[in-house]
């Protein structure tokens, strides 16, 4: 409860204003006096061998009129310096980013600084599209006050290629007399990284078999995007990404074949990052880039054909010379394995055609050009010319999308299938199921078939896209084999529209935390207006003697915590907020309980720690003995991300710090210290 936040959002180095603090420390009257003392003993000798009074009295006043002076110095300087700094209506001297910027990176904070210091209870943020986060004051002038940096620390990744708009109204100086004004600016977020250009060019021939493949972006990837790329014949190769985060550079492991066609297929998805642990919280729609390049040939032939797999059963071999050749020497070295009864025809002088009977389905051959065929002005081959071509074999997927294992899909994704060759549409169709059962409709792409789901998937929801074997090719066989790709769409997102105040007091938490919940109930009230409801218990801090934090507010509201000031549980909250709309206090609640009173769109006030949370204990006066935590606080639960029933964060209305999301592990440390207990308004 004790205004000690600390910073739970990743990047945040300052951990903003400390409630409570005095305006002039302890420490620094200690050196204000010092330094007072020794300017006025200087003065003193300085004035004493100029004057050199005799009488004691002359000497008294001569001290008292240096000392009268140096305070009046003092006064004046800080009159001008406030009447400077803090009494002007402030300004804004810059933001980060700049207003209308159109390339913002998704990741980066925003700060609005000021031209002299504010009054921070007074501020209102917002931004729109709403994106959770945390607002932050940071780099005090003063101690910790007279604040001018205000940032706002996302906790999820900004959507690229979007405008967000943020307004700042109630901008006061710090002594609050200037009239409250607004500043309003926006931005666009980067946009989504596309491929503008790859090495080889699509369709590109004769390319060295030690190339390796470059991928241009028309702007860097700075965590906005997943780049997945896939060669075909499949291929093993190393992915680097440069510098300028604008070029993919594949490095295959092996060289490329020779005259052999590629097929490199290049899927994106944008995505959501949790900035908290790095994890991706959202997965957009796939968007696919397709490209085919030829390696180079062997020496002394142009081409070669077929030159990539599933090579139907009644293809031709179609040599073409680099000359003209020698037909007899060249039949004569010509050989296949495993042998395939064919014929020989010679379309020009320059090309070999060879005609199988039939060849076997799913069967790795082996052409052979032996070493001496000669072309007709006398030259011939130095050495074996060997090609290798398989034949189309059962039908197989070479791509589910989503990808199998992937997480936090976005819910309107269809299901992308691409086969490893031309099926019949009709029998792929019908082999095709996704569980859980959803309708939907089918489109065809080439050999991709994608699943349209006629309304969007379940948030937080396993699915599981299945082929069943027994699909119908076209030129080779059907498939023996079952197919599917597992996969979980993004979690959900429930969040009651609870206004979200810092608290008045230094340890009013509980207060505050009552009053966002009556708010939202349609309640105008105060923090003063709930604070006599509550009440207190005026027991001194006497050793382990105090009062009673269960029948009303113990110690003083503007105090320290665990000195002279502690707080109240749920009982005197629970009875506050009846004087008003519908509560129950509660302890022992269980998770799914508390998500449950959110989803029927009930706020929750709940018990926590804001810092270490030790326990702890005293007495009160009768001998009760009372359970206590250092750092005791109350929060409002208004919202949580994942399913009831096991959500992954819980979002939270904090009176320190604002709107904040916990992650579960933090939640339920924080929540069981006090036994799961809480207040929920109806």
């Amino acid at each position: 409860m004790q205004a000690t936040a600390s910073a739970s959002v990743l990047g945040i180095t300052d951990f903003g204003p400390v409630a409570g603090t005095p305006l002039v420390p302890p420490s620094y009257l200690t050196v204000y006096f010092v330094l007072f003392l020794a300017l006025l003993s200087a003065l003193y000798v300085y004035f004493y061998h100029k004057k050199r009074p005799v009488l004691l009295w002359h000497k008294l006043r001569l001290l008292v009129a240096l000392a009268i002076f140096i305070k009046l110095v003092v006064v004046l300087g800080t009159v001008l310096v406030v009447a400077y700094w803090l009494v002007p209506t402030p300004g804004i001297r810059r933001t980060i980013p700049e207003a209308l910027i159109s390339s913002f990176p998704p990741t980066d904070r925003v700060e609005i600084v000021f031209d002299r210091p504010v009054s921070r209870k007074e501020i209102r943020e917002s931004i729109s599209p709403e994106i959770p986060g945390r607002w932050v004051f940071e780099n005090s002038i003063y101690t910790t006050h007279l604040y001018r940096n205000l940032v706002f620390y996302p906790t999820f990744s900004f959507r690229s290629g979007t405008t967000y708009i943020i307004k700042i109204s109630g901008i006061r100086n710090f002594i609050k007399i200037s009239p409250p004004t607004e500043y309003q600016f926006k931005f666009t977020t980067q946009a989504s990284p596309k491929v503008q250009k790859v090495t080889p060019v699509n369709n590109q021939n004769k390319v060295a078999t030690d190339s390796e493949i470059n991928i241009t972006l028309d702007s860097p990837n700075e965590n906005i995007s997943e780049f997945n790329f896939y060669l075909d014949p499949k291929t093993t190769f190393d992915t680097v990404l440069d510098s300028s985060k604008m070029v993919y550079t594949l490095k295959p492991k092996v060289p490329l074949k020779q005259g052999t066609s590629y097929s490199l297929k290049i899927t994106k998805h944008d995505v959501i990052l949790n900035l908290t642990d790095g994890t991706v919280s959202e997965r957009s729609q796939a968007e696919d880039y397709n490209s085919t390049f030829t390696t180079i040939e062997a020496p002394g032939i142009n081409s070669f054909a077929p030159n990539y797999n599933n090579v139907p059963v009644d293809s031709e071999i179609v040599i073409d010379f680099t000359k003209e050749m020698d037909k007899k020497s060249v039949e004569n070295s010509f050989s296949i394995k495993p042998a395939a009864a064919g014929s020989i025809t010679w379309p020009t002088d320059q090309t070999l055609s060879y005609k199988p009977a039939k060849l076997a389905f799913e069967t790795e051959y082996s052409v052979t050009l032996a070493k001496g065929a000669r072309s007709l002005d006398g030259g011939s081959l130095e050495q074996d010319l060997v090609k290798t071509f398989k034949t189309i074999g059962p039908v197989i997927v070479s791509t589910f999308d989503p990808q199998n294992g992937l997480t936090a899909i976005n819910i309107r994704s269809p299901v992308k299938v691409t086969f490893d060759q031309e099926v019949d549409h009709e029998s792929a169709e019908s082999k095709f199921s996704i569980t859980p059962k959803i309708n939907g409709h089918i489109v065809w792409s080439g050999n991709t078939m994608s699943f349209i789901p006629a309304e969007p998937l379940s948030f937080t929801t396993n699915y599981v896209a299945a082929i069943d074997e027994g699909i119908k090719s076209v030129h080779g066989t059907s498939s023996r084999e079952k197919f599917q790709t597992q996969f979980t769409t993004q979690n959900a997102n429930i969040k009651l529209a609870v206004p979200a105040y810092l608290q008045k007091y230094t340890l009013s938490c509980e207060i505050a935390a009552l009053r966002m919940a009556l708010n939202f109930r349609g309640a105008n009230v105060t923090e003063d207006d709930l604070i006599p409801k509550v009440g207190f218990d005026t027991t001194p801090h006497n050793g382990n003697i105090w009062g009673n934090p269960y029948n009303a507010f113990v110690g003083n509201i503007r105090g320290t915590q665990m000195k002279d000031g502690y707080g109240v549980y749920w009982g005197p909250i629970a009875r506050a907020a009846r004087d008003y709309r519908g509560a129950q206090e509660f302890q022992n609640w269980n998770i799914s309980d508390l998500t449950a009173q959110i989803s029927k769109g009930n706020p929750v006030v709940i018990w926590v720690y804001s810092h270490f949370g030790t326990p702890t204990s005293w007495n009160t006066p009768d001998g009760t003995n009372i359970y206590a935590v250092r750092d005791e606080h109350a929060v409002v639960a208004v919202g949580f991300t994942g399913t009831s029933d096991n959500p992954t964060q819980l979002i939270i209305n904090d009176p320190l710090s604002g709107q904040v999301y916990w992650s579960r592990s933090v939640f339920d440390k924080k929540w069981n210290i006090f036994a799961n207990s809480g207040v929920v308004i109806f």
